[in-house]
């Protein structure tokens, strides 16, 4: 996922091995920071990105969880956000709860938090 600003660009990388050698070689280019342990979690669905309020939606079922970085115009069908790793597990069950008004507990997990 990349997300861009005025003055920054924000990526992110599938492993967190290799941060210090690719934040050595940018380095090379811009002033680097970069943070390990971070979650990307996607939403998928028809036309997401044309359904008025649905940002709103996601970001109220997880607002007791920081956001770190988002990303959403690039794609008709998907809208992604990063969190901390540790609260992957929370945010996927905040956004079944709002989501799936009467899900299968066997497929998931409806004890999430509701504050």
């Amino acid at each position: 996922m990349v997300s861009t600003s005025e003055v920054s660009v924000s990526l992110t990388v599938d492993s967190n091995d290799k941060l210090p050698a690719i934040a050595a070689d940018l380095g090379q280019l811009a002033d680097v920071k970069y943070e390990g342990k971070k979650a990307l979690i996607c939403m998928v669905g028809d036309d997401i990105r044309g359904q008025s309020g649905i940002a709103s939606q996601v970001f109220s079922a997880i607002r007791h969880i920081n956001i770190r970085m988002i990303s959403q115009g690039a794609s008709e069908i998907n809208m992604s956000f990063m969190i901390d790793e540790d609260d992957a597990d929370e945010a996927v069950r905040s956004l079944h709860a709002a989501f799936f008004q009467d899900p299968d507990p066997a497929i998931f997990d409806v004890d999430a938090r509701k504050t």
